[in-house]
């Protein structure tokens, strides 16, 4: 908790610009805190997660997520081969094109969380 000693130490100002909008959001909920303002963005400002922005480690992500697709294309496309020539039974085939659909689907599913990402 803070101490008056601690309070004292506090010589650094900080302006906040705001919409009327945001300003009476953030007011709610400190008044919710039983806190006043400058306190709820204080404790805000101690506890926020902070989110990197680093387009180079999304697209390493993307590029790595569309490699692993363009495998799975090349597996499929391989295992319709050995099928038509004989090479792989047809129930064998089924279960395999079956698991690397679910693999797609996932690959689909990583796609759109880094998309949904991006646009936060």
């Amino acid at each position: 908790m803070l101490t008056m000693k601690n309070k004292d130490q506090r010589t650094e100002r900080v302006e906040v610009r705001y919409t009327s909008e945001q300003k009476v959001i953030h007011q709610r909920k400190a008044d919710q805190a039983q806190l006043n303002l400058s306190e709820f963005l204080r404790q805000a400002g101690d506890n926020a997660e902070i989110i990197f922005n680093d387009i180079s480690v999304k697209l390493r992500i993307i590029y790595e997520i569309n490699k692993f697709g363009n495998n799975a294309n090349q597996m499929a496309k391989a295992a319709n081969t050995a099928n038509l020539s004989g090479k792989l039974c047809d129930s064998l085939y089924r279960e395999f094109i079956f698991r690397l659909k679910l693999v797609n689907d996932e690959i689909k599913a990583l796609q759109q969380i880094v998309k949904m990402r991006d646009k936060s």
